[in-house]
């Protein structure tokens, strides 16, 4: 299936990673959109209850009031449904098992969009994501996870994510279908337009090697505002 010129599974796991605040969540969100289009159901997985809700920032005096990942979300994919589940991320394989079940029976999507799998700066287990790719392929339905990426890329002298620097173990990488990075040089120079994403894809085939698809591009997303996740 072509979503955002990359051809993507029927079944299976993908990861969307990239650094924080490099607009994961807007990619996810738009290709959600595309995916209804295409007349597929899309589901959207809050796993990091903080990001489901709005909050409020109190600083010299004045109160600034932001919406909710969740509210951006829908704003960008306004027919998009959605599940809240606060304490995903403490789950092991087994509980990752049963969320997932629980919402095809339920919900019946053919793609779930997962905000979060582990918490910002820990490493993902690799038994959650051998568990995430089997329940998706035993349903036939594709699970596309926004994931991080380790801080070493920012002290490279090319800062663009690659397969080494994903959170997670080098052996869970054989569970993983496609892995989608996002890139924006605006996280390093802020006179950049904000609006040009560059993204790339990678197929991995084994544990031990992987094919980068050359599909870099710009991409213009619709945003819902200037924060990005």
């Amino acid at each position: 299936m072509e979503i955002l010129n990359f051809n993507l599974p029927d079944s299976g796991l993908v990861f969307i990673a990239g650094r924080p605040a490099m607009g994961k969540s807007n990619i996810a969100m738009n290709m959600a959109k595309l995916f209804q289009e295409k007349n597929k159901k899309s589901l959207l997985l809050m796993t990091d209850g903080k990001k489901a809700y709005p909050y409020a920032n109190y600083l010299g005096g004045k109160t600034t009031f932001y919406p909710s990942e969740l509210q951006r979300a829908i704003k960008i994919c306004p027919n998009i449904s959605f599940v809240i589940e606060d304490t995903a991320l403490l789950y092991n394989e087994i509980g990752w098992e049963e969320l997932i079940q629980d919402i095809v029976i339920h919900k019946n999507p053919n793609v779930i969009f997962v905000n979060a799998i582990s918490e910002p700066i820990k490493k993902i287990n690799t038994k959650i994501i051998k568990a995430l790719q089997k329940i998706a392929k035993k349903n036939h339905i594709l699970i596309i996870a926004e994931t991080n990426v380790n801080r070493s890329v920012e002290f490279k002298k090319d800062p663009r994510p690659t397969i080494a620097s994903l959170m997670c173990r080098k052996k869970a990488l054989k569970y993983v279908d496609e892995v989608i990075f996002v890139y924006s040089e605006t996280y390093y120079d802020t006179n950049i337009d904000t609006s040009n994403l560059e993204l790339s894809q990678y197929t991995l085939y084994n544990k031990d090697s992987s094919k980068k698809i050359r599909r870099h591009h710009n991409f213009k997303f619709h945003s819902a505002n200037s924060h990005k996740a």
